[in-house]
Formats: structure tokens, C-alpha cells, sequence
């Protein structure tokens, strides 16, 4: 299983996440601008999902917060120009309206929206999903042009190995993982200290010694 850090580089590129419809998109994209936005760095959130009802209302409260403006866009050559014009040390971050790439409709439109824009596209994947079904839908959000992974819901459920298989089987790295609905909590970083800590019980880890034996 491979990592990656979201938020990390020093000249951030747009990051676009997609997903089926209840993901978790939304509150991933204020969890990540409340982030930036804590680091004192410029942050441009846009939405694509103009649709769905309460979908922008919702989003707009977030960044109402933050006191962000909201940008709604829906034609993807205006979300290229768009993401073109917010470069540099700007964290831009997209909201897209939930699609299904296992059907040629949500597959047309996913790749009409992606296609030729410079973005990290992130496929926001939800922690209990069968695990054939689940390595299938990511499989195709990675043909559609998503690189990495964040888990959502995963104060959900109880066993964390379905969703890491899907992420494994479908060969995308994990760059964040949600554990919480709260927007102030952040979206975590996994790593290997961290990801031993969502498999293995807490007092399993707890009895653990961190360095050196014992006679």
C-alpha cells in the first residue's frame, strides 16, 4: 500500500475530488480548505456539483466560515480556464457532483469534465464497501484519471482491511483518510505507524513496545 500527502507540496496543484454520490466529497473539500486555510495559505474552493439538491448550500456554509468565496462552475472548459488561472502557492480545491464510471453516461461525463486540466484528481472512496464491487469502482475512477485514494467514514465501520484491499487492488495511493463528519477534524495522514494503528485493536498496540527488548 502506498502514501502520499495531500497537502504537502510547496506549489500545490488543484486537487479534484470524484466520487459516487455520498462519498463524502463535501466534507472532505472543507476538511482540507479548513487545513490550508489554518496554515495561513491562499485557498480557492469551486464546486461542479450544481445539481444536487442542498449540495451547494452546504458547502457554501463552509466556506462562508472560513470566508472563502464559493466559485460554481459546470462547463469544463470554464473549470480548466479556472484552474489555470489559480497557480502558484494557491491550494485550489474542486468539488465534483458524484458520478458512476461503471456506466457510460457517468464515465462520458467524468472524462469530458477531467480531461486536459493539470489537477491531482483524488477519488474519495467510503470505508465499508464490498471488496470485489469496491476494487471494480476504483479501478474505473483510476481509468477515468484518479491517482490516489482518501478513505472516508472510517468512523463507520469496524474493519479497515475491505477498503485497504480496494485501494491495493486498484494499485492507488492512500493520500488521506477521514475518520470524522466534524470539519475541524482534519483529513489524517496515513503512514505505517498510523495505518498499524487503524488495523491492529487499541490495547494490542498500547502493549506494544516501541524500541528495544525486555528481559
Amino acid at each position: 500500500i502506498g502514501f502520499t500527502n495531500i497537502l504537502s507540496a510547496t506549489q500545490p496543484r488543484p486537487i479534484v475530488l470524484v466520487g459516487q454520490p455520498g462519498a463524502g466529497k463535501t466534507v472532505s473539500t472543507a476538511k482540507l480548505a479548513t487545513q490550508a486555510r489554518m496554515k495561513n495559505k491562499p485557498v480557492c474552493v469551486i464546486t461542479t456539483d450544481l445539481t444536487r439538491a442542498g449540495g451547494i448550500d452546504q458547502l457554501a456554509a463552509f466556506t462562508k466560515i472560513l470566508k472563502l468565496k464559493l466559485l460554481e462552475i459546470e462547463d469544463p472548459a470554464a473549470l480548466r480556464d479556472t484552474l489555470a488561472l489559480h497557480g502558484g502557492s494557491t491550494i485550489t480545491i474542486v468539488d465534483t457532483a458524484g458520478q458512476n464510471p461503471l456506466v457510460h453516461s457517468g464515465r462520458s461525463e467524468l472524462k469530458t469534465l477531467l480531461a486536459n486540466i493539470d489537477a491531482d484528481i483524488v477519488f474519495v472512496l467510503p470505508a465499508g464497501l464490498e471488496m470485489i464491487e469496491g476494487t471494480e469502482l476504483a479501478v474505473a475512477y483510476k481509468d477515468v484519471g484518479a491517482k490516489s485514494v482518501i478513505i472516508t467514514r472510517g468512523d463507520l465501520v469496524r474493519r479497515m482491511g475491505g477498503v485497504l484491499s480496494i485501494a491495493h487492488g486498484a494499485g492507488l495511493p492512500i493520500t488521506g483518510y477521514v475518520h470524522s463528519g466534524n470539519v475541524a477534524d482534519p483529513v489524517e495522514q496515513l503512514n505505517a505507524i498510523t495505518l498499524t494503528k487503524l488495523i491492529l485493536p487499541a490495547a494490542q498496540t498500547a502493549a506494544t513496545p516501541s524500541t528495544g527488548t525486555h528481559a
